[in-house]
């Protein structure tokens, strides 16, 4: 074997080395991100397990006004900024949410506590029928109440 072949391996050997090594950086990148990922939805579904809530009551002030009882009978404290509130199928975006025995307004809403929800609805619910109300939580977690005015 002559310098000249000793130097060609060497070289093919650098080469291969270098993209091995670009190749395991880039697979430990990928697996850290996939870890990541799966940690932040097992976290989520953890999360989404420890959630109950329940419409205890939904009563009206009138046909545009009504008041929904929820109580959090789950295991963790949820954020009250994220609840979201249907009547009908319909998002009701025109509601408050408050301690029912202060009427202070609440930001957190812990475990066994329960909340009211005041709605003034855009248009005049019907008095002939039934209703549907659904409060949906941050994860997904939800409850279904039916009511008559």
């Amino acid at each position: 074997m002559g310098a000249s072949t000793v130097a060609a391996h060497l070289i093919l050997f650098v080469a291969v080395l270098g993209i091995t090594t670009g190749l395991v950086i880039l697979l430990t990148n990928y697996i850290a991100q996939t870890g990541s990922v799966i940690s932040s939805k097992q976290n989520f579904m953890i999360d989404q397990l420890k959630t109950n809530i329940d419409i205890s009551s939904v009563a009206n002030t009138s046909t545009s006004n009504i008041q929904v009882y929820v109580k959090n009978i789950g295991d963790i404290t949820l954020k009250t900024s994220c609840i979201d509130l249907y009547l009908d199928s319909g998002w009701c975006d025109n509601f408050t949410v408050v301690n029912p025995n202060t009427g202070a307004n609440v930001s957190l809403w812990q475990s066994k506590d329960t909340l009211l929800l005041n709605a003034t609805l855009n248009s005049a619910l019907n008095t002939n029928l039934t209703h549907t109300a659904k409060v949906v939580t941050c994860n997904g977690v939800s409850d279904s109440f039916l009511f008559s005015i």
